[in-house]
């Protein structure tokens, strides 16, 4: 199966689109959000481990987080403590 993705030009004229793959991750506390990754391009989950990639190949690992939001017209993602695990 062949996807082509065409994008238009009036649209996305003054977007960067490589930025656009790009999301920040923040972890919610209860004092706020606390920024743990820019430019992150993957995020992998893996049984209770949550996996980030950045784009320069650093890996961050967490346990026992899920996320909370993602939001892609600002390219954040918000993750938190999941409850339901130790």
């Amino acid at each position: 199966m062949e996807v082509r993705l065409t994008l238009n030009p009036f649209l996305f004229a003054d977007i960067d689109i490589v930025s656009m793959c790009r999301s920040t991750v923040y972890m919610s506390t209860g004092d706020g959000v606390l920024e743990l990754v820019q430019n992150a391009v993957r995020l992998v989950k893996e049984d209770d481990m949550l996996i980030i990639l950045d784009d320069v190949g650093d890996r961050l690992e967490f346990r026992n987080v899920r996320v909370k939001e993602i939001n892609l017209i600002s390219n954040n993602i918000v993750l938190e403590k999941d409850s339901r695990r130790g």
